[in-house]
């Protein structure tokens, strides 16, 4: 079963039992008895040292007594720990916000005496908090109501509360914070009644997503326990398609844990509409034409843009991931990515792949597509890629005589510098060379002069590699002939006076047909490709590419605009006219650090400010940084 359940067992069991460390330290010292640091340190898995300087902090509000070599006891329980640390915690304004949108969320009306009172602070200074929650709930449609003699309270459409209280919640446990106010004990005996009915039927949902229909389930139960249910008719076809076995899940947890309040259709209805839009589904299921379509419509754009050769696996991977997010795009369910920022920053190649994407099916279904389901969408593009890339990385060798420190030193460094080419790296003594079968390797370097033939290129190096050095070995790796024949010097443009869209790529078209002579209508090809759209990637990048491709030959022409231009929407200021038949050996490699190389901000501005062939080159060398 494909189902990880390592992170969701830590944040619903471990961090559901626990608020905070000084609170769970407050727990144990209430018995009255000596604990010491280390039996603290066990329990709460936690060093000493966090231990005494948690004490110590707590010091400041409890009478706790400090026996060398016998432990800590509280001396008297007169405080009440927890009724302090509310106030102690809300220090900052994100701490502040924190609890009063818990309070917003589990209380019909709160006032801001109330609130000014229990964290003691001044009510200007709640005033500007709740200013900032203000803005924060417009992004999904709703507000804060101040009724006279109430207070205040959050008001909108049932769907969108549940929407931004979901959202709330699952950023709080993702973060590890845990609000006691909000989640009781019912929320983790739901969870893993969730988590058994997944793993008897046989469904697959990753930690993320059970987390968040957990989440939801919970919700729901605490709204209608409040009075308040659903306005909005929840009323679509796929979610009723063998769904029986589910429904009868939803109202035994009703009848389990909520028995004096019963879920309407309504409401059942909405959680299996969550429950189809976060599981994964699999191909032996009834597949839906609708879907095929449109992963065929797409396909054909990322195929003439990125020449990529989509296999079955991909499809299918597409396939499985888009049947829920259609859901979830029709009926407007967030689907958090926690690890959104990383993603952006590790596969930039993807991402676009994945943005790209994104724009055509926002365009096919009339809703926009958020970063969160793009980051999705990035990492089945980077599984795909990273699986066929490790068929074209190389096995190295490195010839090292000053022993088996020195060595792991120069595989450790290696790695850090090549690892996009390499595939496994071993070191050897000269010594060792003879009982070693060489042709297992593609490249073969040594820090040692060696006095033998060992029937195979081997290129010298210093231990300690300089910048020039490092250069020569990813040409190794790359091929720099390669690099250079992919994109030459006079397929590289600066354009420093004001130019129209329709010139740029007739100048790029003249450059790529004088170089290869080819007699296929570039320019006429590329216009009608224009028309279709979806060739603007982000803010300053654009990359139109001919309609067919009956031509022989992978080349790319660059043009680096002084003046940004009016592409489709956006304003761009770097254009590369992409001529891809077919993806050779290194091709995707080269390719892929163009895109590395354009999504990195600090080498987009050098370029800008050097906007030559040989400072692209360079910048091209330097690997897929993209900090």
């Amino acid at each position: 079963m494909e189902f990880k359940i390592n992170k969701a067992i830590l944040v619903l069991e471990k961090e559901v039992e626990s608020m905070n460390v000084e609170l769970q330290i407050y727990k144990i010292l209430k018995d009255g008895n000596y604990h010491t640091s280390d039996e603290f340190a066990k329990i709460l898995g936690i060093s000493d040292k966090t231990v005494r300087k948690k004490i110590n902090n707590m010091r400041n509000i409890l009478d706790v007594d400090v026996k060398k070599g016998v432990g800590y006891r509280l001396k008297n329980n007169k405080v009440d720990y927890t009724d302090k640390f509310n106030k102690k915690i809300q220090n900052t304004s994100l701490d502040r916000t924190n609890y009063i949108i818990s309070k917003l969320i589990t209380n019909e009306y709160i006032k801001i005496d109330d609130l000014s009172y229990e964290l003691d602070i001044s009510n200007r200074t709640i005033s500007s908090d709740i200013k900032s929650i203000k803005q924060n709930l417009k992004k999904y449609k709703l507000d804060l109501k101040s009724t006279p003699y109430y207070g205040l309270s959050i008001c909108g459409e049932e769907i969108d509360i549940r929407r931004y209280i979901v959202r709330f919640l699952e950023e709080k446990l993702n973060k590890n914070i845990f609000h006691k106010n909000i989640f009781s004990e019912k929320f983790n005996l739901i969870s893993k009644d969730v988590l058994k009915f997944i793993q008897n039927n046989n469904l697959v949902f990753s930690d993320v997503a059970y987390i968040n229909l957990v989440i939801t389930i919970y919700v729901v139960f605490k709204r209608i326990e409040q009075g308040k249910y659903l306005t909005t008719f929840i009323n679509d076809s796929i979610i009723y398609k063998d769904s029986d076995n589910i429904i009868s899940f939803i109202t035994s947890l009703n009848k389990k844990y909520y028995p004096k309040y019963k879920l309407t259709e309504n409401e059942i209805s909405y959680i299996l509409l969550h429950f189809f839009s976060k599981r994964t589904f699999m191909l032996s299921e009834e597949r839906s034409i609708e879907i095929d379509e449109l992963i065929d419509e797409v396909i054909k754009y990322i195929d003439l843009t990125y020449s990529l050769k989509i296999n079955e696996e991909l499809y299918d991977n597409l396939y499985k991931h888009l049947v829920p997010l259609a859901i979830r795009l029709r009926f407007n369910i967030p689907f958090t990515n926690p690890i959104l920022d990383e993603i952006k920053e590790n596969m930039p190649f993807s991402y676009n792949i994945a943005l790209y994407m994104a724009n055509i099916l926002s365009k096919k279904i009339g809703c926009n597509i958020a970063e969160d389901e793009i980051g999705y969408l990035a990492v089945i593009f980077e599984m795909y890629i990273e699986k066929n890339e490790r068929l074209n990385k190389k096995r190295v060798l490195i010839i090292c005589p000053l022993g088996r420190g020195t060595s792991k030193f120069l595989e450790y460094m290696y790695m850090k510098l090549f690892s996009e080419y390499i595939e496994c790296i071993h070191t050897v003594g000269v010594m060792e060379l003879k009982s070693i079968d060489l042709n297992k390797y593609d490249l073969l370097f040594t820090t040692t002069k060696l006095d033998v033939d060992v029937g195979k290129k081997v290129y010298k190096v210093n231990c300690f590699l300089s910048e020039k050095e490092i250069n020569e070995i990813r040409k190794l790796f790359i091929g720099d002939d390669k690099v250079k024949f992919f994109i030459s010097s006079d397929l590289f443009v600066h354009i420093d006076k004001t130019v129209t869209k329709d010139e740029v790529i007739r100048i790029l078209c003249n450059m790529i047909k004088k170089h290869t002579n080819t007699t296929f209508p570039i320019y006429q090809k590329v216009l009608e490709r224009e028309k279709l759209g979806f060739t603007e990637i982000l803010n300053n990048i654009a990359i139109p590419h001919p309609m067919t491709k009956d031509f022989n030959f992978n080349k790319v022409a660059i043009a680096v605009l002084d003046n940004k231009i009016k592409w489709d929407k956006k304003f761009v200021n770097i254009v590369l006219l992409v001529c891809i038949n077919d993806f050779d050996r290194y091709s995707e490699i080269i390719y892929s650090n163009i895109f590395n190389l354009f999504f990195s901000k600090e080498k987009l501005e050098r370029l800008q400010k050097n906007p030559t062939y040989s400072n692209f080159m360079n910048l091209l060398k330097e690997g897929g940084d993209t900090k």
